[in-house]
């Protein structure tokens, strides 16, 4: 990955724990490593087509200058943060953020702070249960997953009782679809998935059969998978009702292999043969009937 390196910005803040930090302020020094496909801006040698190392100095300046934090950790995050939200090219940075004269009570030549922070993505993941306490399945999945540091669970549907698909003779499923953000990789955040169904009593013995939970990454806005681990878009998210219904409260109408999710829907059969049963209580990862 290309790199654009910025070091030696000088501010002055009013970041700290004791009082005169607050009150009188001290001199920041910033170092930024911004990390990106330089490829096109190489061949049109034409500034649209990178970064502005300017703005990138005024968005850290405007952090470290105008917001005081407790910690330097908080105030470098929020630097990285900033200059993620500004440019959709960055991949990732690195923020250096030290603190030259502060009070430690002892001679020393510098102290600071590093940190390094990834571009998130969003996916969006299929839940569905037709085992035991289904209910209770999904509920305690969406909870492991907003209990990962890594992951954010941004969103989620409302519960849907929907037929057997591919195996017809087994119990009526209960389906939903959560809106997950993370910096992990699809592959990744797979990974977590299916520790969250082990730890719920989840055993791969039969295609399409019954399951306590299922854990699919239909979809992602930034990423694609075509590995025997991870198929991405998922290979029959088009075609199933249990999927892009629920999909449709969370996603608005996102584009899926070039079409519009409301395309896709409208040549679903089967759609209304898929039963909304409770709707999301936001916050609580359950769901109340209406």
């Amino acid at each position: 990955m290309d790199e654009i390196i910025i070091t030696g910005l000088a501010l002055y803040g009013y970041h700290g724990c004791f009082p005169e930090e607050r009150s009188k302020g001290q001199p920041f020094i910033v170092d930024l490593v911004l990390r990106l496909d330089l490829t096109r801006a190489c061949r049109t040698d034409d500034l649209t087509d990178t970064v502005d190392y300017g703005k990138v100095c005024s968005i850290a300046a405007a952090v470290v200058e105008k917001t005081p934090y407790n910690l330097v950790e908080a105030a470098a995050q929020a630097v990285g943060d900033a200059v993620l939200k500004e440019f959709g090219t960055v991949e990732s940075l690195t923020v250096t953020l030290h603190k030259p004269e502060a009070p430690l009570g002892f001679p020393f030549t510098d102290v600071a702070v590093r940190v390094e922070r990834k571009r998130r993505n969003r996916f969006y993941v299929g839940l569905g249960s037709n085992e035991g306490d289904r209910e209770g399945f999904m509920t305690q999945a969406l909870q492991s997953l907003a209990d990962d540091g890594a992951l954010e669970v941004q969103a989620y549907s409302s519960l849907y009782e929907t037929a057997p698909w591919g195996k017809e003779d087994q119990p009526l499923f209960l389906n939903a679809v959560a809106v997950v953000d993370t910096a992990l990789t699809g592959a990744e955040l797979l990974m977590r998935c299916r520790a969250v169904e082990r730890s719920l009593g989840r055993i791969r013995h039969e295609k399409w059969g019954a399951r306590t939970i299922d854990l699919d990454l239909l979809f992602s806005e930034r990423e694609e998978s075509h590995t025997a681990f991870l198929e991405m878009p998922h290979p029959y998210l088009t075609e199933r009702a249990f999927v892009l219904v629920p999909l449709s409260e969370v996603a608005g109408n996102i584009t899926i292999n070039g079409k519009e999710l409301t395309y896709w829907l409208k040549r679903l059969p089967e759609k209304d043969e898929i039963k909304k049963v409770k709707q999301p209580v936001r916050g609580y990862f359950i769901w109340k009937k209406f």
